[in-house]
């Protein structure tokens, strides 16, 4: 479900925002969003398919009891991570009910009180249903990507930080003009209709 991946993104690149990728790969842009992928397939492949937000609290405090330093964490401490919390029990929180409900009902409410969105939420799919909706407004989503880009520029660079950006715009864009051409397909769609004559005379329709 893209709903659930893309709720799970955005909570777990929160998590490594607070965080600094390895010194050996912050001069490498690619090689830093493929360690950051390889971390969030672990957390992806493991997340069981209901009440997967609080389990992913417990996945995300337990990294933070046992790190020991400031970098992301590894996939063998990821994997530690996820086994450990698949072995507790944990009660469904009223967010996680709200979520099954309605996906973007908690994240529109998270953006419009100012509370810590992930980037997933502000670029790409997600938002722009939200923003067809009418859920939330770009002047909206700007605050946070403004705040969004300044976190990169500390952390990754002027350079890193601006191409990151116009692909996360480019990506926003696809996905606003795809959500406007479904719009339209189905706007315009008909059903075939043949005209037909009964043995009367009467005059029916056939789709």
């Amino acid at each position: 479900m893209h709903v659930k991946r893309e709720l799970l993104l955005g909570a777990f690149n929160l998590f490594l925002d607070r965080y600094v990728p390895p010194k050996h790969l912050q001069a490498n842009l690619e090689a830093m969003q493929a360690e950051a992928d390889s971390l969030f397939k672990m957390i992806h492949e493991n997340a069981p398919q209901i009440d997967f937000e609080p389990w992913l609290k417990l996945v995300i405090k337990y990294l933070e009891v046992n790190m020991e330093t400031r970098a992301w964490p590894t996939v063998s401490e990821v994997a530690k991570a996820v086994q450990a919390t698949s072995k507790q029990t944990y009660i469904t929180a009223p967010s996680a009910v709200e979520a099954a409900i309605d996906p973007t009902r908690i994240i529109v409410q998270n953006i419009k009180s100012g509370r810590a969105v992930g980037e997933g939420h502000l670029y790409g799919r997600l938002p722009a249903e939200m923003l067809s909706r009418g859920q939330i407004t770009e002047k909206d989503l700007d605050r946070y990507r403004i705040m969004l880009h300044e976190k990169k520029t500390r952390i990754w660079g002027e350079a890193a930080a601006n191409k990151a950006k116009q692909e996360n715009e480019a990506r926003h864009e696809a996905a606003m003009k795809m959500g406007a051409d479904t719009k339209r397909e189905r706007r315009h769609l008909e059903l075939p209709i043949k005209r037909m004559t009964g043995e009367k005379g009467e005059t029916g329709y056939e789709t």
